[in-house]
């Protein structure tokens, strides 16, 4: 069974595929670390 990938928006739980998933993790990680001041 293929895993199934959710991202919320507004309060609503959106299903989203996996590469959509990934790149907002990745760009949300790269923003907290931009935002704790690390270079």
């Amino acid at each position: 069974m293929p895993k199934e990938y959710y991202l919320y928006v507004n309060g609503q739980r959106v299903k989203v595929s996996e590469q959509i998933y990934k790149v907002y993790w990745r760009e949300r990680e790269h923003e907290k670390y931009l935002g704790a001041g690390g270079q």
